[in-house]
């Protein structure tokens, strides 16, 4: 698990960060440069990781939950360096980290 400014360190290293969550959710507010996975639809074989097995994945999600869902079937999939932001998205604006609101 990651706090905000970890995963800002992480993030500047080319890591792939995947929000977990509805569409509507994503559009109200997220961390600019990530991408939005249907939590629903999330897995080792979605588009946006399935080439990642080696390189930094990093999930997030309101809660938490539904990131750490996804990182532990990414983890059993083989996927070696999966990180949760804890806390989620509210989490991310307590550390006075912005965010982007639309896609």
């Amino acid at each position: 698990q990651l706090n905000g400014k970890q995963l800002v360190f992480l993030f500047m290293a080319a890591t792939v960060v995947a929000v977990v969550s509805t569409s509507g959710d994503f559009e109200k507010g997220h961390i600019a440069g990530s991408r939005n996975a249907q939590a629903s639809a999330f897995g080792p074989d979605n588009k946006l990781v399935a080439n990642a097995k080696q390189s930094p994945v990093v999930l997030v999600c309101r809660s938490g939950n539904a990131s750490e869902t996804a990182a532990k079937a990414l983890k059993k999939a083989g996927f070696e360096k999966v990180y949760v932001l804890d806390g989620g998205i509210p989490a991310w604006q307590q550390a006075d980290l912005a965010l982007v609101k639309g896609r």
